[in-house]
């Protein structure tokens, strides 16, 4: 039963809007993502706000995810609350496919592609842990490791349009392809030791 639910939520087809050709709507992605990378339940008017989608829209989507024991949903006063129901073991892996796909992986992702001079880009600090499972509170920006030898505006200007998608400041260290090299360099030790989300390359 319970694989018959998610292969009626989840199916595979060819979208144009850059969501993951693996859900059933734009709608259903957003949703998803909000509320997986978010550190709270969600009401549905945040939810709303969120995604952009309308409230009918969002309302079935949301009951298709909570009948295919994704979300679960409470009820506070006359607020309905959604959130990811961690007990199912779908949940993991949809929110790192959520963040490779949708969240500001695949956005800083894109918007450093063209940028000359960089040889390498990561993610590193709190919202990596976040998004590879370490518990703990939903950061506030995140650290961004860009290694080579770029033009420093052009990284800012390619990252200045994300601002409003990303809903968090981004802290950029620049490290030349030398000082990574070096293996005894404290700030390379660092992040070499903790999650980290590899971008570039």
């Amino acid at each position: 039963m319970f694989m018959q639910k998610m292969n009626s939520m989840i199916h595979i087809m060819n979208r144009n809007d850059g969501t993951l050709p693996i859900f059933k709507t734009a709608a259903q992605a957003a949703a998803l993502e909000a509320l997986l990378l978010s550190d709270r339940p969600l009401s549905t008017r945040e939810i709303i706000t969120a995604t952009g989608a309308s409230q009918p829209t969002l309302h079935r989507e949301l009951m298709r995810l909570v009948d295919a024991g994704l979300l679960v949903r409470t009820t506070v006063g006359r607020s309905a609350l959604f959130a990811p129901d961690e007990a199912n073991p779908a949940v993991a892996p949809l929110r790192t496919l959520i963040t490779l796909s949708r969240g500001p992986q695949a956005l800083i992702r894109t918007a450093l592609a063209d940028v000359p001079g960089i040889s390498r880009a990561l993610i590193f600090g709190s919202f990596a842990a976040r998004s590879t499972g370490a518990p703990g509170a939903a950061p506030d920006d995140i650290d961004l490791l860009i290694v080579g030898s770029p033009v420093r505006r052009d990284v800012y200007d390619a990252l200045d349009p994300l601002d409003q998608a990303l809903r968090r400041e981004v802290n950029v260290t620049f490290l030349s392809d030398d000082r990574w090299d070096a293996a005894e360099d404290e700030i390379v030790t660092r992040i070499l030791g903790e999650p980290r989300l590899e971008l570039l390359p």
